[in-house]
């Protein structure tokens, strides 16, 4: 389906923005009614302010955000714009790897919406905004955080993916997931899985984007529901929340499988791999074992037994960094071997072993020849 095609499919016009027709139908007959608070009380969240109007309920209750470089400034417009009475749950991954985060605060600060990083097994509360701790997976289970360190995803923790799948397993249609600005193609698999399982899919606009590799990426491979500028999400989920979910799809059994062996608990991990994926001649650059080749994937993605996964940009841009370090470990070894054997022939002449320092000099010439070739090797 064709963006524009897919923005009419969810209310939004060819412009990309919320039409008028759609803004009134925001709110579905409801035995929920909506309650304005009296005068001097706050004021409600709903009118008077431009806002569409919402029901106090969603069918769609859970909203995934994924980003990484660029992501902050649209996922706080984002934020910005989302009524107090927004009535889903919204969990947030942010690479950040092991680092301090401030994230929640700047999300309190920009938003009606309470943010804060979770404590594992705290149940989904509409309204409020999880976001995923430095060096932990941000995971749905039973209705519920769950917070891990199991291996890395495309080099990363917190990763997309693992929120996205496991929000997709959990909840099925319920879910809405939305891929801002970043690189490489975390979250590419995630919004896929998140489709499978009859949810929706809102991707950013790659010119939007100031790094706009990953909504590319989401865009080619993905059979994303909306495109959109960070300034129009906001509304396109005010009106998704509220859309009717028709049908409950089954889940396709490869997500399980997968999202079962990101957390450990395959019973057979090699046989579950065997199922999902086939050996590759390529190691991880993590751990070292196998990894498989993940069958029918799009963009290509490789898994190994211990959990840690690529897709294959990750896994691309980790072996780069692989082999470069080794090449740098390796002119350093040369580098010493050269100084050790000059060592030895200042040793052999002083004790008067010409032959034998003759032989340590010209083993040190061929060794800086080798050196000279890697140095320039890695420079390049």
């Amino acid at each position: 389906m064709e963006p524009r095609a897919r923005a009419r499919a969810i209310g939004l016009d060819p412009r990309r923005r919320l039409s008028r027709a759609n803004r009134r139908a925001a709110t579905p007959s409801s035995p929920h009614r909506h309650r304005c608070l009296t005068r001097g009380e706050r004021r409600c969240g709903f009118h008077g302010n431009g806002r569409p109007r919402m029901p106090g309920w969603a069918q769609r209750n859970v909203i995934v955000i994924g980003g990484s470089s660029g992501a902050v400034k649209p996922l706080l417009e984002v934020v910005a714009g989302l009524p107090r009475e927004f009535p889903a749950t919204i969990l947030v991954v942010q690479h950040i790897g092991a680092h301090t985060s401030v994230l929640p605060e700047l999300l309190n600060r920009r938003g009606a919406l309470p943010a804060m990083f979770p404590t594992s097994g705290r149940l989904l509360e509409p309204g409020v905004i999880y976001v995923a701790p430095p060096d932990h997976h941000l995971l749905v289970s039973d209705g519920a955080v769950r917070l891990s360190r199991d291996a890395r995803e495309n080099f990363t923790r917190p990763a997309i993916d693992p929120l996205f799948r496991s929000a997709a397993i959990a909840k099925g249609p319920h879910v809405i997931g939305v891929l801002l600005s970043g690189l490489l193609d975390d979250g590419v698999a995630g919004l896929q899985a998140i489709k499978a399982c009859g949810g929706l899919a809102i991707v950013q606009d790659p010119a939007d984007a100031e790094s706009p590799e990953m909504p590319q990426n989401a865009r080619d491979y993905v059979a994303f529901d909306a495109l959109l500028p960070a300034s129009d999400i906001a509304q396109a989920l005010i009106v998704m929340a509220a859309q009717r979910v028709d049908a409950e799809p089954s889940v396709p059994a490869a997500p399980i499988e997968e999202h079962r062996l990101s957390i450990g608990e395959a019973d057979k991990p090699m046989a579950t791999l065997d199922d999902i994926g086939t050996p590759s001649r390529i190691t991880c650059p993590e751990c070292s074992g196998v990894l498989w080749e993940i069958k029918g994937a799009q963009p290509p993605r490789y898994r190994c037994h211990t959990g840690h996964a690529y897709t294959i940009g990750a896994l691309d841009a980790a072996q780069n960094a692989r082999t470069d370090q080794a090449l740098w470990v390796a002119l350093r070894a040369l580098q010493e071997r050269e100084r050790l054997l000059r060592n030895v022939a200042a040793a052999h002449r002083s004790r008067q072993a010409r032959n034998d320092a003759d032989r340590a000099d010209a083993e040190a010439d061929h060794i800086a020849v080798h050196a000279a070739q890697l140095q320039r090797l890695v420079a390049d």
